[in-house]
């Protein structure tokens, strides 16, 4: 596990990829991540989708309606 966590962090440095697979966040609809094992790196999708949609939907129900202090 160090040596795998010690490969990324350097290949991250070096050309800006931790690993040659590795594909950047295209869109906040597209949850791409890679799971770090210590038989090296797995591709997923979709990473704790349903919580980041509850998170998301706060957002817009408690989203303030005026910069007015109700106190």
């Amino acid at each position: 596990m160090v040596e795998t966590l010690t490969t990324l962090w350097v290949n991250f440095a070096r050309q800006g990829k931790p690993a040659p697979s590795w594909n950047p966040v295209s869109s906040p609809d597209v949850l791409d991540y890679a799971r770090i094992a210590y038989d090296g790196l797995h591709p997923g999708q979709g990473l704790l989708k349903e919580r980041i949609e509850f998170w998301d939907s706060l957002q817009s129900r408690f989203k303030k309606t005026s910069d007015k202090d109700e106190l």
